[in-house]
């Protein structure tokens, strides 16, 4: 399985609009990539409203994890920002949201022992 990690920065004076990204942002990339490239994820996961130790800041105001069967759907992700429809729709409801512009990762994803941490 693979997973495309979004990361959205807490930097000092940035803002998070939580209802507009499920409301509007997420849907809209998710309609994109299933009209440009007929892949959907398998699985959507929101880390939100992070928190850390006492005097710690987090480093994120949420990170957003997609799954994929495939490597090659999971590339479609990044594809799909040259889409100049896609590129443009995103890149315009970004400031609706978020003032910081979004970490991208893509990694595969292995499943562990929760008792050895050993790779399934």
């Amino acid at each position: 399985m693979y997973c495309v990690r979004i990361m959205y920065p807490n930097l000092p004076g940035s803002k998070f609009n939580y209802e507009h990204y499920f409301a509007v942002h997420l849907p809209l990339g998710l309609g994109l990539l299933k009209k440009h490239f007929g892949v959907a994820p398998v699985r959507v996961e929101a880390d939100t409203k992070p928190y850390s130790a006492p005097g710690v800041p987090h480093p994120y105001h949420m990170i957003n994890s997609l799954y994929f069967k495939t490597k090659d759907e999971a590339d479609a992700f990044v594809r799909l920002f040259a889409v100049e429809e896609a590129a443009r729709l995103l890149k315009e409801d970004w400031p609706k949201y978020t003032s910081a512009d979004p970490a991208v990762q893509l990694a595969e994803v292995l499943d562990c022992n929760p008792a050895t941490g050993q790779p399934n």
